[in-house]
């Protein structure tokens, strides 16, 4: 038995706790990728001691693995969106500073 289950046993106690501990709507990929993978765990663990619910149990730790995984999917996006977004930014920063290199070379030689 893992030793972070706070002394959850039951399915019932495990259900309560995740529902309580579950993010918000707008919560990161990261604290979704957290709490998912704790509730495997907790589910896994659960499926041990609670012998009456071990099926459903497993069922849901199931369910939390696939959750995990694509919240795990959706935080490489957002780190991949946002090293693209960097880029970009950088981008518009060099094609401004040549921009003002080539107006002010353009101005010197007119001159």
């Amino acid at each position: 038995m893992s030793a972070d289950l706070g002394g959850i046993r039951t399915l019932r106690t495990a259900n309560d706790v995740l529902g309580k501990e579950m993010p918000g709507p707008g919560a990161s990929a990261l604290s979704r990728v957290k709490f998912h993978r704790r509730a495997e765990r907790v589910y896994r663990d659960v499926a041990m001691t609670d012998r009456h619910h071990h099926h459903e149990a497993m069922a849901w730790a199931s369910i939390e693995k696939d959750r995990a995984e694509k919240a795990e999917r959706e935080l490489r996006e957002e780190k991949r969106a946002a090293a693209n977004r960097k880029a970009r930014k950088e981008a518009a920063e060099l094609d401004a500073a040549e921009s003002v290199v080539a107006s002010s070379e353009s101005a010197e030689v007119s001159a």
